[in-house]
């Protein structure tokens, strides 16, 4: 991980060797024995820094990437939108970051400090639940009463029970990030995401939020954000 004065840089990285291939949202090395896709789990590392990040007030963006280091590897049926570092890639993206990086900040120091105090610690975020989505009440919990009785007011969350707000954009980050933490296997969508908040926020506001803050792949019904 990188933090720099912009965003945090996450990286998930692999020494896989020889041929792979994407099929179906599924990885695989040639001829075909398939494992477990590295950018499921890129995802989930995301959620789960996403969760601490919240857990201390922090919005820092993050940008996330599987980098490929073996020098022999190669990705067949690759999508041009996946975010991956291949190794013919690594010594540009390292120049880029030499110059996107800058001068250590003290806010940066402090975001690291925190950051590594946390790690330090047994994370709650590691012990994940075995859970049933249909078994789930749906809706935006309450960061204050931890209910779930917010209603939306223009563009704010507002719990019904304790009176706390909070605006939707960031309501509605929070639950994507604790719906990606249970169900890291599951594709992140408008309408996935709109069922999970409890149909409480419009599909054009989770539109949104999930365009401004994830990359889109596919188009149409099959539209997806990683």
């Amino acid at each position: 991980m990188l933090i720099t004065r912009s965003k945090i840089y996450l990286y998930e990285v692999k020494n896989f060797e020889g041929d792979y291939y994407f099929d179906n949202d599924k990885f695989y090395k040639i001829p075909r024995q398939e494992i477990i896709n590295p950018f499921h789990q890129l995802s989930r590392a995301e959620s789960i820094l996403r969760q601490m990040l919240l857990s201390i007030g922090s919005n820092t963006p993050i940008e996330s990437h599987v980098v490929f280091v073996h020098p022999t590897f190669f990705l067949y049926q690759s999508p041009l939108d996946i975010p991956a570092i291949f190794p013919n890639q690594i010594e540009r993206h390292v120049s880029f970051l030499m110059h996107e990086a800058g001068n250590v900040t003290a806010s940066e120091r402090r975001l690291a400090s925190r950051l590594v105090e946390l790690a330090k610690k047994e994370s709650p975020f590691q012990k994940l639940p075995e859970v049933e989505y249909a078994e789930l009440d749906k809706g935006i919990t309450c960061t204050a009463c931890e209910g779930l009785s917010m209603r939306l007011v223009k563009r704010t969350c507002v719990c019904g029970v304790c009176g706390y707000k909070e605006s939707v954009t960031t309501a509605v980050l929070r639950s994507i990030s604790e719906f990606q933490l249970l169900f890291p296997n599951e594709r992140l969508t408008t309408h996935q995401i709109f069922h999970w908040c409890g149909e409480l926020v419009p599909k054009n506001i989770i539109y949104r939020v999930l365009s401004t803050n994830f990359k889109s792949v596919g188009t149409k019904k099959w539209t997806h954000y990683v």
